[in-house]
């Protein structure tokens, strides 16, 4: 998580205001807490196995950062 904001914060200007930032940090952990939230209804309900539940969202959250890292990088 840490790693993600961290590179979310990089990546956006620093002329944006603070109110910009909040709104971004709030929509950002609302979309985690809603795709965990639906993949776990999908494990608690069967259509998926329990484990792959736990680890796609903590996949995709890992494949955005390093996406974002390697972005960083090369600039």
């Amino acid at each position: 998580m840490t790693v993600l904001s961290a590179t979310i914060m990089i990546n956006i200007k620093h002329n944006k205001s603070k109110i910009f930032h909040l709104i971004f940090g709030i929509l950002i952990s609302v979309i985690i807490y809603y795709l965990s939230f639906f993949f776990e209804e999908l494990g608690k309900n069967e259509q998926i196995p329990i484990g792959i539940s736990i680890w796609i969202p903590l996949i995709i959250i890992m494949l955005i950062s390093t996406i974002s890292l390697v972005r960083i990088n090369e600039k």
